[in-house]
């Protein structure tokens, strides 16, 4: 995550053999460098992260859907955030379907948006009992199975739907000891 405080911290590596390169080594990339160097930005996401991402994610789900009525009030009516490109999207992808159905289609990707973009909020701080409440695992026994047989299993995930809260309560659906791997 963009707003995780530890991301800012640089780490020496080991340092390099005698003969090489005496420049030191830190353990980042060019543009978490870059990021860092800047005092502005590690306030702002401080900020971020403290004052408002963590207390958000504490709220319960309802508190978050109304949020996320609101964010889609100010993204699709107020600001129409990117709304041009969704349209001919949408266009190229549904050219059989009536205006109406494109705008219907339309309104109900920007909702979608906003409570996926809630549930990613909500991942910083969700418990056990809330996962369990919202996740459902189907076939547990196709997993089951290979577990049984010492088998290692892997899930690929799309960006579809809330796969954020997926990956966050994985572990309480399987045997298996769940690792996840992002790229963005």
């Amino acid at each position: 995550w963009l707003w995780s405080h530890n991301r800012w911290k640089h780490k020496r590596l080991a340092p390099a053999p005698a003969g090489s390169n005496p420049k030191p080594r830190v353990a980042n990339t060019n543009s978490q460098a870059k990021r860092s160097a800047n005092p502005r930005v590690n306030i702002f996401s401080g900020a971020l992260y403290y004052l408002i991402l963590m207390p958000l994610s504490r709220a319960p789900f309802s508190v978050l859907r109304a949020v996320s009525t609101a964010l889609y009030f100010a993204l699709y009516k107020v600001f129409g955030y990117r709304k041009e490109v969704v349209r001919t999207n949408l266009r190229h992808s549904f050219p059989e379907k009536s205006t109406d159905e494109l705008l219907k289609i339309e309104r109900k990707f920007y909702r979608h948006l906003c409570d996926v973009i809630m549930d990613g909020i909500k991942v910083f701080s969700i418990s056990k009992d809330d996962l369990r409440a919202h996740l459902s695992c189907v076939n547990p026994e196709v997993m089951r199975k290979h577990y049984d047989a010492g088998q290692s299993v892997i899930i690929a995930v799309g960006h579809y739907n809330s796969w954020e809260l997926f990956l966050t309560g994985v572990n309480l659906f399987v045997r298996h000891r769940a690792v996840v791997i992002y790229q963005p």
